[in-house]
């Protein structure tokens, strides 16, 4: 057992700086962009709610292949995997629409987000996220 991949040693990512968090380990391709960020209910344009019920968050992003599905997607937020919750068919400009939901708790901040997409990541943008009203 000694050899084997339970003896090996492993990395917990605990106490991860954001600028640890922020760096890809995903190769980044400008094939894939995003061209906007929205609140995923209000859809208001680079500005998130947070601290609200069920908190999300759109991307408009070109480059996505036609068949990614849904497990193979995930916007990053400051490099968390957040999982893709709905993707759209390309709009008549090659634009698809990716939700995901905001973990509670999340603290309001100015963030970069990606949207990884099978082992390639955009390139970040960023997103405001702002204390909502009830």
């Amino acid at each position: 057992t000694r050899d084997s991949c339970w003896s090996r040693p492993a990395r917990i990512p605990l106490d991860v700086s954001r600028e640890d968090r922020r760096s890809s380990q995903n190769p980044v391709s400008s094939a894939i962009e995003i061209a906007r960020i929205t609140d995923g209910k209000t859809y208001e344009v680079n500005r998130v709610q947070v601290g609200v019920p069920e908190s999300s968050i759109s991307a408009w992003v070109t480059g996505v292949p036609i068949g990614t599905s849904l497990a193979d997607i995930s916007l990053r937020l400051d490099g968390a995997d957040l999982p893709a919750t709905y993707i759209s068919d390309p709009d008549i400009h090659g634009s698809r629409q990716v939700n995901a939901m905001i973990p509670v708790g999340t603290e309001p901040n100015e963030y970069l987000v990606s949207l990884r997409a099978g082992g390639v990541e955009s390139p970040m943008v960023r997103a405001q996220l702002v204390t909502g009203s009830r």
